[in-house]
């Protein structure tokens, strides 16, 4: 499968913004000192990242898909990737060091602080992983569905282990675990699966799939190798 490691954004945040969502959760008010004193602190040792593999279809039925071998249930799965034969299988976190360092603060304004800190963090290498999709790949993350495992359509948590699989050894890459009550370590991690929408002769050109039986376009494998140093193309 071919793959690729987010793991370079720089993480800013502002102040004021950590202040307003903590006092969104019910925190009546929060000391401006103390918000700035973690958030540089945070800013100097955190590393969000995110990896994301590309998921090739095999096969498909009612409620199911075949993703390289292994089979995933999920009615809204199915449902999305009907007119589509790749998907981005991915995985994107916080990061271990801001998960370690949140573990060693004990005041309830400073661990709701952290806990916001982290949040944030997982929100910007998400979207430092869209755009990496989007700008190698070519195709239009804007109007792409995702989907994951414990979300409200169906698709069961216990599905996890499955996902997990395909994305190989996640604590490795990003040091994101899963527990055996299906919960992800960090907390402030992600898994799912993105469905870009529909395909065309540009986005055939940067896709791997040679099975397609919807290509519109030859791969131009030796040009990403090139441009890109893509590990696995």
């Amino acid at each position: 499968m071919h793959e690729c490691l987010v793991n370079s954004i720089s993480f800013r945040v502002e102040g004021a913004e950590v202040i307003r969502r903590v006092e969104s959760i019910g925190r009546s008010s929060v000391e401006e000192a103390t918000v700035r004193k973690l958030v540089e602190h945070a800013q100097k040792i955190a590393r969000p990242m995110a990896f994301y593999r590309i998921g090739c279809i095999e096969g498909r039925g009612p409620g199911w898909v075949e993703i390289h071998g292994v089979r995933l249930e999920s009615r809204r799965l199915a449902e999305y990737t009907s007119e589509v034969n790749r998907v981005f299988l991915y995985i994107a976190t916080c990061g271990s060091r801001l998960e370690d360092w949140s573990r060693m603060l004990s005041g309830d304004e400073e661990v709701a602080i952290a806990e916001v800190i982290k949040e944030m963090a997982l929100e910007q290498v998400r979207k430092a992983m869209y755009r990496h999709m989007s700008e190698t790949w070519h195709v239009d993350i804007s109007d792409a569905e995702e989907i994951h495992p414990g979300d409200k359509h169906g698709w069961s948590v216990t599905h996890m282990p499955v996902l997990f699989h395909l994305l190989g050894d996640t604590q490795a890459r990003v040091g994101v675990s899963l527990t055996s009550r299906f919960e992800l370590l960090p907390k402030r991690s992600a898994v799912g699966v993105i469905i870009p929408s529909g395909c065309n002769a540009i986005t055939c050109n940067y896709c791997p799939n040679e099975e397609c039986q919807n290509r519109k376009a030859p791969c131009r494998e030796e040009e990403l190798r090139k441009t890109y140093n893509l590990a696995g193309v």
